[in-house]
């Protein structure tokens, strides 16, 4: 399936910083181990520290400037590596040969125009037939690349369709060995009751963090599971992230990116209002937040969201604002997200004023 992708780019700023739009120059490599997007531990901190504290404390102010830059794939909740001098981006594909979710890779030189390499991970075993999406990737330093995904299986006779998350390593990026399930729902917690999904993977020394959502019937929330052994991993009681009634976060704490600078690490993840309409969730009204942590597994959240889709001064309901990443434009931090429907947009992180 091919649906058209239309970029928009969000420039996250402090409202007195002079608006321009001016992608920075790649910034050269100091000799250091990659930890993002190329950059070393030292750069990201000296460049971004500020920016995210920023960003989670409001300093930082978001806003839209440009929109308009386009594909033709279907660029849909991408995961991004940063690999032998390109972006590379795991993202949800249907173009595969049952029509299911699996997962797409497509590849840029700037982070703005993709060449698409087509799917990577069909759904084809028995764990993922009816799905195989919302990839989280990590490169590790010996090389291997680990890709976490939601797998949608056969039926469960309880609770409807088995979905769990599934592993995949590969040597190249490219071709990918199937691993098997690695975290299965626990239908006796009754926030996770109906499925999990949507993870992330991050690695902190030795130690792994699956971040992943736990879905109840009407609520989505993050949690997270951690071990040094991906197969053998310890899933957290309850959410770390919990949804709040009556606020911007009451349906869902859901798809989130991590990433660490300046002693904290960053989760930038969606959320919406609880679905209030026939079409579930799509009625909703969606957006993204900040949250930070010393551990990866307590977590203190912003206050609320930036951007609220707005049509003729009225607040809108629809996905949108949603599905967020963190990626490296140039010498810029930014955030990729969705506009609506299918589409994908950029936020970039505007540094802040003097």
């Amino acid at each position: 399936m091919k649906k058209l992708m239309c970029l928009m780019i969000a420039l996250l700023m402090l409202p007195c910083a002079a608006l321009a739009w001016e992608m920075g120059e790649p910034v050269p490599d100091d000799g250091q181990p990659d930890v993002f997007c190329g950059l070393s531990q030292q750069q990201v901190d000296e460049m971004f520290a500020d920016t995210l504290n920023g960003l989670f404390t409001g300093e930082t102010k978001e806003e839209i400037v440009r929109q308009g830059i386009g594909g033709e794939f279907g660029f849909h909740f991408p995961d991004m590596l940063w690999w032998e001098g390109k972006y590379w981006a795991y993202y949800i594909t249907y173009n595969t040969p049952t029509g299911k979710g699996g997962v797409g890779l497509a590849t840029s030189e700037n982070g703005l125009d993709w060449e698409d390499q087509g799917c990577v991970i069909p759904p084809d075993a028995d764990w993922d037939m009816n799905g195989a999406y919302f990839a989280g990737v990590w490169h590790d330093t010996d090389g291997t690349f680990y890709c976490a995904y939601e797998c949608k299986g056969g039926e469960d006779t309880e609770y409807g369709v088995l979905e769990n998350i599934a592993l995949a390593v590969s040597s190249d990026g490219v071709h990918w060995e199937k691993e098997g399930v690695i975290l299965y729902k626990k239908s006796s917690r009754s926030w996770q009751k109906l499925n999990i999904g949507t993870p992330d993977l991050y690695k902190a020394g030795d130690m792994w963090y699956l971040t992943f959502h736990g879905y109840s019937g009407s609520t989505c929330q993050i949690s997270v599971a951690h071990g040094e052994d991906l197969h053998s991993l310890t899933m957290e009681a309850g959410p770390r992230i919990r949804t709040k009634r009556d606020t911007r976060w009451s349906g869902t704490t859901g798809r989130r990116d991590v990433m660490y600078a300046g002693g904290y690490y960053y989760m930038v993840y969606e959320i919406s209002t609880l679905p209030m309409g026939y079409n579930g969730f799509a009625d909703a009204k969606w957006s993204h937040m900040f949250a930070r942590s010393t551990d990866m597994i307590n977590w203190e959240i912003t206050e609320g969201p930036q951007l609220i889709q707005m049509v003729n001064g009225e607040e809108v309901k629809g996905f949108g604002y949603d599905g967020p990443c963190w990626i490296v434009l140039g010498d810029q931090l930014c955030v990729m997200m969705r506009e609506g429907g299918s589409t994908t947009a950029v936020a970039l992180n505007y540094e802040k004023a003097e």
